[in-house]
């Protein structure tokens, strides 16, 4: 019998601050990037546009990281990823907590993706995968 892999993802926090496309660096730690999320969710239109970011995730973009959950998985895995939406709508950078072989493969996913024009950017949400093998 095939093991069941049950994916848990929520949504954590969404925010957004009013600031220059460089205001996140490439070079920007990851740590770094959870304390901005951490200010800037008090933005006023943020949790609204966070609210849009989650369906449109769950809408379109879960069946691109169904993707990634193939062949040999760890019985479990969970990290955050940071998603830096640009005024597009583009997901213009993305960081993972734990580099894996699955988190890499998501990263590549939301890169793809792309969503509503935000209020404003780029707009910072983090979003949390939970990954188990149920047998």
């Amino acid at each position: 019998m095939r093991p069941t892999v049950c994916i848990v993802l929520a949504t954590v926090i969404a925010s957004g601050g009013i600031a220059m496309a460089n205001d996140s660096p490439a070079g920007t730690s990851f740590d770094e990037l959870l304390d901005k999320v951490k200010k800037d969710s008090e933005t006023p239109s943020g949790p609204t546009y966070h609210s849009v970011v989650s369906k449109v995730y769950h809408e379109k973009l879960l069946r691109r990281i169904m993707y990634c959950v193939v062949g040999e998985i760890p019985p479990s895995e969970s990290f955050q990823v940071v998603l830096i939406i640009g005024a597009d709508g583009k997901v213009s950078q993305d960081v993972v907590s734990s580099e894996t072989r699955m988190s890499k493969c998501i990263q590549k996913q939301f890169l793809k993706g792309k969503f509503p024009q935000p209020p404003f950017a780029p707009f910072h949400d983090v979003i949390e995968m939970d990954f188990q093998v149920e047998k």
